[in-house]
């Protein structure tokens, strides 16, 4: 899920600032999740939504019943299709990230539980159920700045209209899953994505949301520590 800008080296950053940062080209692992089986399966589908993500310039601006882009007033393309995805698998994908990190008894993953929800999604992901998928739609945002597409923020809860999500970043992308009984909201029903239709997609900027800022001003107290 390292897809910045090509060509570019990645700079690692440790907010703990308590060890130096370490390039890691596997990310988090943890063989205790999946039989062997299962993971060859998981693989496959990790490969094929990385293809996916990283051929995001394939997008097409989702049209209007008149055949016009959904636009912004200046001009902008609001709404995207990855018309080369296949949905069904990079729905898979985004389930199968928040059950790996609700399931793993890694130090890094230990704060973040689906509870109830973690053994119905197991089952999911064994059946790839398309209509059992459909209950946990998921929103999706493209990160507009290049230099910022090459990091990995860890799930975490958020709240739309009293909805419970969880979001977690990877790619270049934001991910926000709907993880309730509850239905998506009327105002993203438009956006929301399932097993079936193709995947759509909007672009914001990390660093001009609260939970960037936040996140810079963590990369700043770690870099001075790192100076120290």
């Amino acid at each position: 899920m390292y897809l910045g800008d090509p060509g570019k080296a990645h700079l690692l950053v440790n907010l703990s600032g308590t060890q130096p940062p370490k390039r890691s080209q596997t990310g988090i692992y943890d063989d205790a999740l999946w039989c062997e089986s299962c993971e060859r399966r998981s693989s496959e589908i990790d490969r094929d939504a990385a293809e996916y993500l990283s051929r995001a310039e394939l997008a097409t601006p989702l049209q209007e019943a008149d055949n016009r882009p959904y636009q912004a007033p200046d001009g902008r393309v609001l709404v995207w299709e990855l018309k080369h995805a296949v949905p069904l698998r990079l729905h898979l994908f985004v389930l199968s990230v928040l059950w790996r990190a609700s399931a793993s008894t890694r130090d890094e993953l230990k704060a973040f539980s689906l509870g109830p929800y973690q053994d119905r999604i197991k089952a999911i992901l064994r059946s790839s159920d398309p209509i059992e998928l459909a209950s946990y739609g998921y929103l999706l945002r493209q990160e507009r700045q290049h230099e910022l597409r090459g990091g990995f923020i860890l799930p975490t809860s958020v709240r739309y209209d009293e909805v419970n999500f969880v979001r977690f970043h990877g790619g270049g992308f934001c991910f926000d899953v709907k993880v309730s009984k509850a239905p998506m909201p009327d105002c993203f029903v438009a956006l929301a994505n399932g097993p079936v239709r193709p995947v759509r997609f909007m672009k914001f900027s990390l660093v001009e949301t609260k939970e960037g800022q936040k996140l810079a001003s963590a990369v700043r107290r770690a870099s001075k520590l790192s100076r120290r």
